[in-house]
This record gives structure tokens, sequence and C-alpha cells, in this order.
């Protein structure tokens, strides 16, 4: 070979490989970044994680406040049905207590008018004499 042919491959070679390694300088770059997405990501997981601990946590929460609720309703629905039996006892004994009051007014009123009768007629008869 002769030296032109040579100085000409040899400065090729170089313009090849200094684009090899301007691609290599790029390939890190992409390299690079792929990493700091790959850092991002995982943070991006562990902050999710965290967030998705946190509602559960909080879940957790206000199921048990749930099942507390449905202990205090459950109850209060007994208590409230015992208070309506007490209503309706004492509803019942409040119109049996009406009756006896009705029926005992009603033997005063009879008395009543029987004795203003009976007075009636002695004031009349005391008018007279």
């Amino acid at each position: 070979m002769d030296q032109e042919l040579r100085e000409y491959l040899d400065e090729r070679f170089k313009s090849i490989d200094e684009r090899f390694k301007s691609i290599d300088e790029r390939f890190k770059g992409v390299d690079d970044r792929f990493r700091e997405s790959a850092e991002l990501l995982q943070q991006f997981r562990q902050e999710t994680n965290q967030r998705f601990d946190g509602i559960n946590d909080r879940l957790e929460e206000v199921e048990a406040d749930l099942r507390h609720t449905n202990v205090v309703v459950e109850d209060l629905h007994g208590q409230i049905g015992l208070v309506a039996e007490g209503v309706a006892t004492v509803n019942a004994k409040v119109d049996k207590l009406e009756t006896k009051v009705d029926d005992g007014l009603k033997e005063v009123r009879a008395d009543n008018q029987r004795l203003y009768r009976d007075l009636d007629s002695r004031v009349r008869k005391l008018a007279s004499a």
C-alpha cells in the first residue's frame, strides 16, 4: 500500500473512531437518563406504596369505627325496643286508668244528680212550708 492510501485510511478510521466515541458518549447520556428515570420511578413507587400504606391504615381505622358504630346502633336498637314496649305498657295502663276515671266520674255525676234532686225536693218543701 502506498503512503497516501494509508494516510487516507488512517484519517477515515480516526474519523470513524471519533464518531464511535461520540455515539458511545450519547449512549452514556441515554444510559444516565435511563438510570435517572429508573431512580425516579423507584422513588415514585416508594412514595405510592407509602401513600397506600397510609390509606390502608386509615381504612382499618374506619372499619374499626364502623364496627363500633354498628355495635352501638344494635344496642340502641334494643334499647329503643325496650322503650317502645314500656310506652305500650304505659299506654295500656293510661287507657285502663282513663276508663276507671270515666266510670268513677259517671258514678259521681249520678250520685250528684240524685243528691241534687233530693236537696232540691227538700228546699222546695221548706220553701212551701
